[in-house]
């Protein structure tokens, strides 16, 4: 059953997977670009473009459009501040809640490597059994993160660790797992054949178009099922952020295609 679903989400013409978190509004200082949500959701409406992730609230706003639309959305669970420098992420909605409000899944964040790590792999193991009682996909960021001594957060991506957390996921039920791309590692293929369920690469914000399209392409090679695009989303007119995204996941891409 929840494979039909994950078939409904894949683009119908990349047959690849292709998401919108759109918490931008809650875990950061909120930015003017976050005012160009109704119109990303108008975009995600009309055409065959991607799942959003999002809160309850802005569920509350858009989600009918998205439903009468005919497209999956996430609800997103999890969340935490930037005003408080935490390698936490706390529960805020529940499964029953995405139920109610026509979610396809929910998603979290998970960050290992830390303090809190326990609490959150309980936290998430919860959440897959409920969600598998009402045939709810798990939408799972999965990231080993910590708090440095500096008091800023630091992401760790070496092979061994982003290896790591995607098994992690996988171990504990998520079906669908979001990591990064290794560093300084041109062969990772290995994720994927430790994680046999959806792997989807998560774009970083200071990525330039080149470089954003640039690790989808190597992403792809070695195995990952799809991109979750970062507020790039919000940043780049939508017919450009469609163009640059087809282009990464394109096998061979002609010269006038290129970025």
């Amino acid at each position: 059953m929840k494979q039909q679903l994950l078939n409904r989400l894949a683009h119908s013409k990349l047959n690849k997977y292709i998401f919108l978190p759109l918490d931008f509004g809650f875990y950061k200082q909120p930015q003017d670009f976050i005012l160009n949500t109704e119109s990303l959701i108008n975009n995600v409406a009309t055409h065959s473009f991607g799942s959003p992730l999002m809160h309850k609230g802005l569920v509350k706003t858009y989600g009918k459009k998205l439903v009468e639309a005919k497209k999956s959305f996430f609800l997103h669970i999890t969340g935490s501040t930037s005003l408080h420098t935490t390698a936490g992420k706390s529960q805020i909605s529940q499964v029953k809640d995405a139920v109610d409000l026509g979610a396809v899944g929910v998603s979290l964040t998970i960050y290992l490597g830390n303090s809190h790590e326990l609490e959150m792999l309980e936290m998430l193991g919860k959440v897959c059994s409920e969600a598998d009682k009402y045939n709810l996909l798990v939408y799972a960021m999965m990231y080993v993160v910590d708090v440095n001594k500096q008091g800023k957060l630091y992401e760790k991506v070496s092979l061994e660790e982003i290896l790591y957390a995607a098994r992690v996921g996988y171990e504990i039920g998520v079906d669908i797992v979001e990591t990064r791309l290794p560093e300084k590692c041109t062969d990772f293929s290995i994720v994927k054949k430790l994680c046999p369920i959806p792997i989807i690469l998560g774009d970083r914000s200071n990525y330039s178009d080149k470089e954003y399209v640039e690790s989808i392409q190597v992403a792809v090679k070695n195995g990952y099922d799809g991109v979750s695009i970062s507020n790039r989303s919000l940043k780049t007119p939508f017919n450009v952020l469609s163009n640059l995204t087809t282009n990464g996941f394109s096998k061979n891409m002609s010269k006038e295609q290129e970025v």
